[in-house]
């Protein structure tokens, strides 16, 4: 058992990254709800404020513990406890069933945030039980659940294409199955950001089990220390299922960091992979999409034998993942620059106070260099890197997929040193451009992608 330090944090984690304006939605949410009720002063339950709820009322519980079973009977109601520290308000299940119930087509303003979750006991779902219906669950713990029979020790989710953000899901088990952080099975499509998945327990894959036709987009999540009897103690996927990582750490998951087997499709980008490739186990007819920013380095948790899976200062994660994030015509990730430290986000749930400062900053260059852009994709503009060893003139130009030159960045004379020039493409169209640079004979091109 981890200690009860729950949400361990330096002064701008990842937790805290989206509280504030995430506060403030509810506050403005709360201002246009029929009714706040309160628990309890209204009632002395959670579950009698909700049977007295209607779809857009608020249910505001005070700090303590709650030993009941919660559901929300097909309401759209916020739920709510504090945010800012969940530990404070705990629902207990008493070993009684699953602790908070969604079954009947409640969907994303049905709003559980700000509790801390323990001690459900269930044949599926332990901590959260959720069939056939897409609630938000933000700023969670849920801790110490078990699935008795089936999948989902933390929460369970059947034809649901639930939300979870900014939640920890951690000590919980599935005895019997899989999934023993989160289970999803048979048509699910939830999204996953910043979340902490660690020291779940399972016979197969104990931090989240993808189970049949799953279309799931986890970004900004860590993912460490789970441990299965069989097959991917971080992930696995089964059964027709695909799965996005993005900006995640994926670290000391027993047996493997990641399962994936027949039909299954797995893409990894801007993600920490203990062992790289190889620490994801493929069947024969797997697909592993390895793109790019994926790097195989201890992420340097300040502490994991104490629960604290903050980056330590010189973690390589620090700086490492993306703020934008297109795939297939999709935007995956958009965090704005003022929700991140540095030049980019931290991969893992918890942005550090730290950036990523090197030697690089005053050391003068050894080679001719043209970086990659940075954010790429972009929307509007990007940054282009390069590097120069010697004083050169210097042209760098833009061009578009027939070879026609679009722009004329510069064409000027540069001391040795390290250069960034912004490349505004508000006024171009969205496509796959060449940015081109020249200097002293060293020529280089990087491919830019302008998604609108």
């Amino acid at each position: 058992m981890q200690a009860e330090k729950t949400f361990p944090r330096s002064s701008n984690s990842a937790l805290k990254i989206l509280t504030g304006s995430f506060v403030s939605f509810l506050i403005f949410t709360l201002s246009l709800h029929a009714e706040i009720i309160n628990v309890p002063d209204d009632f002395e339950t959670i579950q009698a404020a909700i049977n007295e709820s209607e779809d857009g009322d608020t249910v505001l519980v005070q700090p303590g513990e709650y030993v009941e079973n919660i559901n929300f009977e097909g309401r759209d109601i916020v739920v709510m406890g504090n945010p800012d520290d969940p530990t404070e308000v705990v629902i207990d299940g008493d070993e009684n069933g699953s602790v908070v119930t969604f079954e009947s087509e409640e969907g994303h303003d049905a709003i559980l945030t700000g509790f801390t979750i323990r001690n459900g006991v269930a044949e599926t779902g332990g901590g959260i039980f959720c069939n056939n219906a897409d609630p938000t669950i933000s700023y969670c713990l849920v801790t110490e659940n078990t699935a008795t029979q089936s999948y989902g020790g933390g929460i369970f989710c059947h034809t649901s294409d639930v939300i979870i953000i900014h939640c920890i899901f951690r000590d919980n088990e599935a005895s019997r199955l899989g999934g023993g952080g989160l289970g999803f099975m048979s048509n699910s499509n939830p999204t996953i950001s910043f979340c902490s998945i660690t020291d779940n327990n399972a016979i197969h894959s104990a931090g989240i089990y993808f189970h049949h036709r799953i279309d799931a987009i986890v970004t900004n999540c860590t993912i460490s220390n789970n441990t299965a009897d069989n097959y991917g103690g971080g992930i696995r996927l089964a059964a027709e299922c695909r799965v996005t990582l993005i900006n995640s750490i994926l670290w000391d998951n027993t047996p493997q960091e990641a399962s994936v087997i027949s039909n299954d499709i797995l893409t990894v980008s801007y993600s920490d992979i203990n062992g790289g490739r190889n620490g994801i186990q493929l069947s024969e007819d797997a697909q592993l999409n390895w793109d790019e920013g994926n790097i195989d380095e201890d992420p340097l948790f300040v502490d994991r034998e104490e629960g604290d899976y903050n980056l330590s200062e010189d973690s390589p994660c620090i700086d490492a993942g993306t703020a934008f994030f297109v795939w297939e015509g999709d935007t995956l990730v958009d965090i704005p620059e003022d929700e991140y430290n540095g030049n980019a986000p931290d991969m893992g749930a918890f942005e550090s106070e730290f950036t990523d400062v090197t030697d690089d900053l005053v050391e003068l260059p050894d080679e001719f260099r043209l970086h990659p852009a940075f954010p790429n994709p972009f929307n509007s503009s990007t940054e282009l890197r390069f590097d120069l060893p010697a004083a050169s003139d210097v042209t760098l130009k833009i061009y578009d997929l027939t070879g026609r030159e679009v722009l004329f960045l510069t064409d000027n004379l540069f001391v040795s040193g390290r250069y960034e020039v912004t490349w505004n493409a508000s006024d171009m169209p969205s496509g796959i451009y060449l940015a081109r640079l020249e200097a002293s004979g060293y020529k280089q091109t990087a491919k830019l992608i302008l998604v609108r």
